[in-house]
């Protein structure tokens, strides 16, 4: 048992059943919060818990599913690249808007960390919460934050 639990297949199985089951979930209830991914999540750590598998074994396979966060990431630009004409006639306000909007994304995260007293590492940790996971995860780490930290702001933002 213990062979089949520290394989890659095995790792990957249970995150392709949980994603799948967070899906049916999220379909069913339509509540924003039940999130196909936070419910996989919740899955999985309930699952691993349960059956008392090491995060080490199951990352095996998880760093697999990891691997492929960034490829996935870059083939969203190609439906924005069909696009392209769209965006250099409104290239000042769709700069304006994301130059804003980033903005005002950080100053929020800042002024609410250092008013409730948050430690400085979970502070930043949380400025890169309206990115994509693995872009997240890279700025988390330049800026000396929780990388695991920022994956969980970002999928509840």
């Amino acid at each position: 048992m213990r062979d089949l639990v520290s394989t890659q297949a095995f790792a990957i199985m249970i995150s392709l059943i949980a994603f799948e089951i967070g899906c049916i979930i999220s379909k069913k209830t339509k509540l924003a919060i039940l999130n196909p991914l936070l419910v996989s999540i919740i899955l999985i750590i309930t699952f691993l818990k349960y059956l008392n598998i090491s995060v080490s074994d199951y990352n095996k396979g998880g760093q697999f599913i990891s691997f492929f966060l960034s490829p996935a990431t870059v083939v969203l630009a190609v439906p924005l690249y069909k696009k392209i004409k769209l965006f250099k006639e409104n290239a000042l306000p769709i700069f304006c808007g994301i130059f804003l909007g980033t903005l005002s994304g950080i100053t929020t995260v800042i002024i609410l960390c250092h008013s409730f007293g948050i430690s400085k590492s979970l502070d930043l940790s949380m400025i890169p919460k309206s990115i994509t996971t693995p872009i997240g995860v890279e700025v988390s780490k330049q800026l000396g934050g929780i990388p695991s930290i920022t994956v969980a702001a970002i999928i509840l933002t």
